[in-house]
């Protein structure tokens, strides 16, 4: 069994996120904040995904077969969110309620679907506010809500020595 594309596992992790009621936009690319802004509605969420690291190493047993070597792979994913901020609106309890969704969903799915061995439990890294600009505007932008959540997906794989 080959290793999982970072591509397979993004695309995992945006199904997942999407499963969640009123979770906004979930893009499966980073930069696209920029384009989201330039349109911000009061708790309308974007949602964020990337690799931010990859480690392999070998698991110290053979292959299944002659001329493969098994190995542990564990892949970050980075998940940033965005919402503007709104006082009069109360959106930092609106903002709350969907990071916890995020982290609860992301919980409860221990194999992302059956894709890897295992997810990690969820590392808020990140939950602050940042303002926002659009790319088609020169303006003092938006301020918003911002996390970053981080979560570890193991797989074992097989390769070939030979």
């Amino acid at each position: 069994m080959a290793a999982t594309s970072f591509a397979a596992v993004i695309a995992a992790m945006k199904t997942l996120l999407e499963t969640i009621p009123s979770i906004g936009t979930v893009d499966d690319r980073p930069g696209g904040v920029a384009t989201w802004v330039s349109d911000p509605g009061a708790a309308r969420s974007y949602w964020s995904l990337d690799v931010a690291q990859e480690q392999e190493s070998v698991a110290g047993i053979g292959g299944t077969s002659p001329g493969t070597g098994s190995a542990r792979r564990e892949i970050t994913v980075r998940i940033e969110g965005w919402m503007p901020f709104s006082y009069a609106g109360d959106t930092a309890s609106a903002w709350r309620t969907r990071l916890d969704a995020v982290l609860e969903k992301l919980r409860e799915n221990a194999t992302l679907g059956g894709l890897s061995a295992r997810i990690g439990m969820p590392r808020v890294t990140r939950n602050d506010y940042a303002r926002r600009s659009s790319l088609h505007r020169r303006d003092l932008g938006v301020l918003c809500h911002r996390a970053v959540i981080e979560v570890e997906v193991e797989e074992f794989f097989e390769f070939t020595t030979a």
